[in-house]
């Protein structure tokens, strides 16, 4: 009787074990929270200094390598002291809504380590707080077209939850004309016609 009760366990446990397995390899879709600190380079470094940065996405795969990835970040960048060349520059918030592909650069099956990279497209939006320029005062927020990629290696902690740490480029196509109001600000600012972030961050997407 013992022996029946053992071999109905033993089908059991490995029922269970299977059917484990099986909705482990159906969760196609992660949700994945990050954050950081943004780092502004080229000529928006001369008007804003490093924030933090935080965002989330969403991924679904295509095949165990290749998948499908939305992202919303928000950078939160502090303007530049005042000095000889000006005044305090503005405080801004850089929101970015990307989509694009991931590509995982390690077989899944291999082991727990992960290392992924990701290109994608999308809009930037550059919310500038309220600034005086020869006594009126500009209240600049204007969208653009942007260009992201990005590098993340990672550990699998657990069936279905990974942790990270990565860094994204941004480039914004901005529009010479707009920013041309941040030469006036401060002498040092140059009109630009394209600005980059880069986030560096820690995230934990999660299967669901």
């Amino acid at each position: 009787m013992r022996h029946y009760q053992r071999l109905v366990l033993a089908f059991t446990a490995a029922a269970l074990l299977g059917s484990t397995s099986r909705a482990a390899a159906q969760q196609k879709l992660s949700i994945e929270g990050h954050g950081g600190i943004a780092i502004p380079t080229s000529d928006l470094a001369d008007l804003e200094d490093a924030g933090p940065s935080f965002g989330v996405g969403l991924t679904y795969d295509l095949s165990p390598r290749i998948a499908i990835r939305v992202a919303g970040d928000v950078d939160i960048l502090g303007g530049v002291d005042s000095d000889g060349s000006g005044p305090e520059a503005p405080d801004m918030n850089i929101y970015h809504y990307n989509a694009g592909l991931g590509f995982r650069l390690l077989d899944p099956e291999a082991g727990r380590v992960t290392l992924d990279v990701n290109v994608g497209a999308g809009l930037s939006t550059l919310d500038v707080d309220s600034f005086s320029v020869g006594g009126q005062t500009v209240d600049f927020s204007e969208t653009y077209f942007t260009a992201n990629g990005g590098l993340k290696l990672g550990y699998d902690v657990a069936p279905g939850v990974n942790v990270f740490v990565g860094g994204q480029a941004y480039l914004i196509f901005s529009d010479g004309e707009d920013t041309a109001v941040f030469g006036q600000l401060r002498s040092d600012v140059d009109t630009f016609d394209t600005a980059w972030t880069r986030p560096l961050t820690v995230g934990l997407p999660i299967r669901i």
